[in-house]
């Protein structure tokens, strides 16, 4: 039993015309096992360039799409996760700034999400502060360490938030 992607609406597929191709294709063995292929085609021509026949290379592809899928299930699972989560999250990158952050972390700050993410988080320090913030970060992070500490924060009306965090 075989399936195959269709090609594009009203566009003959690359087999018909003769070109190069790839294709992935999803067949079932005798015990219904599932192997998915992905099958790439090069024409091949006669001496009057005149197409004859494809030279194909098939690769069994089945674990690295049910890797894919269980990827974008984990990511999907993740992502409604932090959104939905009642405690304020935020994913903070390299730079310093905020890559994410959920509604709760939003409304601790008083402030949309959209107005947070992509701003450093030392602009949110109370400005008392934020030397002691700033030197924090210059001292280094060992891989799974955890560092728990307290921070003030200013919200949008400049009300003082207090923030106990772990950074991991």
């Amino acid at each position: 039993h075989f399936e195959r992607k269709p090609a594009q609406p009203g566009k003959p597929h690359g087999l018909v015309q003769g070109e190069p191709c790839r294709l992935e294709i999803v067949a079932r063995g005798a015990d219904g096992a599932r192997g998915i292929h992905e099958v790439e085609g090069q024409p091949l021509h006669d001496e009057a360039g005149r197409f004859v026949q494809y030279a194909l290379l098939a690769t069994e592809i089945t674990r690295l799409k049910d890797a894919e899928a269980a990827l974008r299930s984990s990511e999907s699972f993740f992502r409604v996760l932090f959104d939905n989560s009642p405690v304020a999250a935020a994913i903070q990158g390299a730079d310093y700034r905020l890559a994410r952050v959920n509604a709760a972390y939003a409304r601790l700050l008083g402030r949309p999400a959209e107005e947070v993410i992509g701003r450093d988080l030392i602009e949110f320090v109370h400005a008392d502060d934020r030397a002691e913030q700033l030197a924090q970060r210059r001292a280094p992070l060992r891989q799974g360490e955890v560092t728990a500490f307290e921070r003030r924060m200013v919200d949008q009306k400049a009300h003082h938030v207090a923030l106990g965090l772990k950074i991991q």
